[in-house]
Order: structure tokens, then sequence, then C-alpha cells
């Protein structure tokens, strides 16, 4: 009767276990999903992804109009990209180097401007197009920016992102400009992220 009552409570305990390190690992997966580095003084910040199905113009790619970034201008004033020193990645073990430097355009006072992620490494007079991809199978998108006086690299913000399962939703912040990232079954591209 000791045994049953011993191998019942082991049986239970062990149970109880990995009922605790199931929760651990999803709640770890859901902290990696939504994981943000912020420096809140920068006047630019990633703003919105999709991943997967959302339908916004892409003049290169017109068949997959679905892998794009939003930056967000949070100051009073434009932000003129070819001075700015603001750079995409889809790798957080690049240097400036290796990633994708925001030019061209000008982003209005509290306006926004879409880069498509589609490994076209090219600026036409609509869009920027990045060096990296965009892929709903999950990876990294991080907005940098580089101090070309000390020549220090700062991670403005950044999310890790697992495969995008609902086609046609997006990742973004509200409000506009903060660290808090949502899904979104409505992407809004160019627009405010309305509140989730």
């Amino acid at each position: 009767m000791k045994k049953h009552f011993a191998l019942l409570t082991l049986l239970s305990s062990l149970l109880l276990f990995g009922s605790c390190l199931r929760t651990r690992t999803e709640n770890i997966a859901y902290f990696d999903q939504h994981l943000t580095q912020a420096d809140t003084t920068s006047a630019l910040w990633l703003n919105e992804f999709c991943a997967r199905g959302a339908a916004y113009p892409d003049e290169l790619n017109p068949s997959s109009p679905d892998h794009w970034m939003e930056i967000y201008n949070k100051t009073s004033s434009p932000i003129a990209l070819d001075t700015a020193n603001y750079y995409l990645s889809g790798d957080s073990t690049l240097t400036v180097g290796g990633m994708y430097k925001l030019n061209t355009f000008t982003i209005p006072a509290h306006g926004y401007i879409v880069v498509f992620g589609d490994d076209s490494n090219k600026t036409t007079n609509l869009h920027m197009h990045a060096n990296f991809h965009v892929s709903k199978q999950g990876g990294f998108i991080g907005l940098y920016h580089n101090n070309t006086t000390n020549h220090v690299l700062t991670t403005i913000n950044s999310i890790d992102y697992d495969s995008i399962a609902v086609s046609g939703s997006s990742w973004g912040v509200y409000p506009d400009g903060s660290p808090n990232w949502n899904q979104y079954t409505i992407p809004s591209p160019g627009l405010a992220n309305p509140h989730p």
C-alpha cells in the first residue's frame, strides 16, 4: 500500500512539474515573441510589420505584397532619411555594413513610411525595399541608429517573432511609438495603429 501511495505521489509530482515546465516554456516563447529593446528617446520607431498576406502595393513584387515594415516619426519635425543614419536589419548579429540604410525619403512630422522586406535592396520613387526578407516563418526585425561622430550603433527597438499563422495579420505597437507590441487582424500600413 505504501509503495502504491509513494508511486502515486511521485507520478503526481512529475505531472505537476511537467505542467509547470510547459507553462514556463510557453511563457518564455511568448516573451521572446514580444521582446523589444527600446531607446525611447529616438525620433524614429519600428511601428508595425506584416509577414503574411496583408495586401499593400509592392511595385517590384506585385504577386507578393505582404512583407513590409512601417517606420513612425515620433517628433513634430520632418526627418530626411538620407542624413539621419537609421538602419533596418533582419539579423541581430549584423554590423552597420550588412544592414539596410533608410534613405531618399523624408518622413513627415508624426508621419509614417512603409519599407518592403523583400530582399530587393532597391529604392524606387515609391518605396524603399530592404536587403532582407520579412518571413512568415518567424524572424527578427530591428531598427538602429548609427552615430557617425562616435561610431556607436544604438538599437532603437526590435522584435523577435514566431511563425505567423494568421494570414492577413500584422504586429504593431499601441500607441504609435510605444514598446507595446500587439497582433492586428486588420493591418494599418502608413496609418495610426488602432487600439487592439
